[in-house]
């Protein structure tokens, strides 16, 4: 058994489990407090509602993911870039099963507006990242951006499609391959 609990970062860390075990879906306020050994009261001084709670446990669960750092998105090449970012989600898929088909509808239940400013901060973490190596790369056929198609657009697609290859069981061989076809 767990020894109490005394932090918001132990209740994430017990919520992380909860997501590895379970799925996104068994996070509850009565499970945490059971498994932290502390009172539901306790849950709620650190997390006044569920979707604080889920939206924290999210959070930490992409940073896990996405190794949030400056080091981890120092890429000279997008196509390393993207496939460092299909890496990292593969990695995930093994630890949280079915976390990145299942958080968002979580999310959309609990508080709509907080777990949607969640994910466009993290949605613009990984795009900024994508941009700066796009930016960097110097394999990328010469004139390729225009007014038409600009860095930022580019990265805008290429990024729904990454959100679709992992929310949809794509194969990211296909999306890379595209990329390197449209690239170089």
């Amino acid at each position: 058994m767990n020894s109490t609990v005394s932090s918001r970062v132990e209740l994430i860390a017990c919520c992380k489990e909860i997501v590895a075990e379970k799925g996104i879906e068994a996070v509850s306020i009565r499970e945490v407090a059971k498994r932290s050994h502390i009172s539901v009261g306790a849950v709620y001084n650190y997390f006044p509602t569920k979707g604080q709670l889920l939206a924290a446990t999210i959070g930490n669960i992409w940073s896990e993911i996405f190794h949030f750092s400056e080091e981890s998105c120092d890429f000279d090449d997008f196509v390393a870039c993207l496939e460092a970012l299909f890496q990292s989600v593969a990695i995930g898929k093994k630890h949280y099963p079915h976390f990145f088909t299942s958080h968002g509808l979580v999310l959309a239940f609990d508080d709509k507006i907080m777990g949607q400013k969640m994910m466009d901060h993290y949605w613009q973490h990984i795009k900024e990242s994508l941009r700066q190596t796009l930016v960097k790369d110097q394999k990328i056929r010469p004139n390729l951006f225009n007014e038409e198609l600009t860095v930022e657009k580019y990265v805008d697609y290429i990024f729904e499609l990454f959100l679709y290859g992992i929310t949809h069981e794509e194969k990211a061989a296909g999306i890379v391959q595209l990329v390197k076809n449209s690239l170089y």
